[in-house]
């Protein structure tokens, strides 16, 4: 699943599906893949280094699309999800 979420054909951006990556990682207690797809999330944004504690937030501080917030709502009610 990851393969194709992160790689796939997708109409989502590279900074969306790492944003997605970094969020389930996090919500599933993994600190390593959460931080590393989170710094990938900032690098293709452009955003800082506390653009990770955001996403740790639900990203309150960052402006997203509501089709990106969609998609975290329903990755965040899957508890079974994985990165």
């Amino acid at each position: 699943m990851q393969k194709t979420l992160l790689r796939g054909e997708s109409t989502l951006t590279s900074g969306e599906r790492e944003i997605i990556a970094s969020s389930v990682s996090y919500k599933n207690d993994c600190h390593f893949c959460h931080t590393s797809h989170g710094a990938a999330a900032a690098t293709h944004l452009n955003k800082g280094p506390e653009f990770i504690d955001d996403i740790k937030a639900g990203l309150g501080e960052t402006e997203i699309s509501p089709k990106l917030k969609a998609l975290l709502n329903i990755a965040h009610t899957n508890r079974e999800a994985t990165v």
